[in-house]
């Protein structure tokens, strides 16, 4: 799974830069591919779209994120944090009990 969000957030950082990124440059810091930060803003909102969450306010930085790999962890957390919330909301437990 993880595989499928790189390869969706790369592409969507690649969207936005001059240079797109090589395959071992996901440490590398976009401002040398020329992000600037209107294509900073542009990648949050189509990673949010892309994803199905809203960006954590704290991580609207381009001191915070910094590279592909922070916006990657990013997406990662954010899908795990949502995968966790269904679970807690939706525990197996209770389908269990209202079978019976």
């Amino acid at each position: 799974m993880e595989s499928n969000y790189k390869e969706s957030v790369v592409k969507i950082i690649n969207e936005h830069l001059v240079n797109p990124l090589l395959e071992d440059e996901m440490d590398l810091p976009l401002e040398e591919k020329e992000l600037d930060s209107i294509g900073f803003i542009e990648i949050v909102i189509d990673l949010e779209e892309k994803f199905g969450f809203s960006w954590p306010v704290e991580k609207l930085s381009s001191e915070e994120i910094k590279t592909a790999d922070d916006f990657l962890n990013v997406v990662k957390s954010q899908q795990e944090d949502a995968f966790d919330a269904e679970f807690t909301e939706h525990p197996a437990s209770e389908d269990i009990e209202h079978a019976e």
